[in-house]
């Protein structure tokens, strides 16, 4: 993108990843490691939500 701060790129880039882990956690438990790094996930529905299917 012209005309964007890279500081004004690093916080969409944030605001993206929040979205991202919010809409993965509506459906999904998801593990984590002690780095915060996903390790493993399960659906919670049965069926999925729309979101994930």
């Amino acid at each position: 993108m012209v005309g964007i701060s890279v500081s004004g790129m690093k916080s969409r880039v944030q605001r993206g990843r929040a979205q991202l882990r919010e809409l993965f956690e509506r459906c999904c438990e998801i593990a984590v490691d002690a780095r915060g790094k996903p390790t493993d996930f399960a659906l919670r529905g049965q069926p999925p939500c729309d979101t994930c299917t």
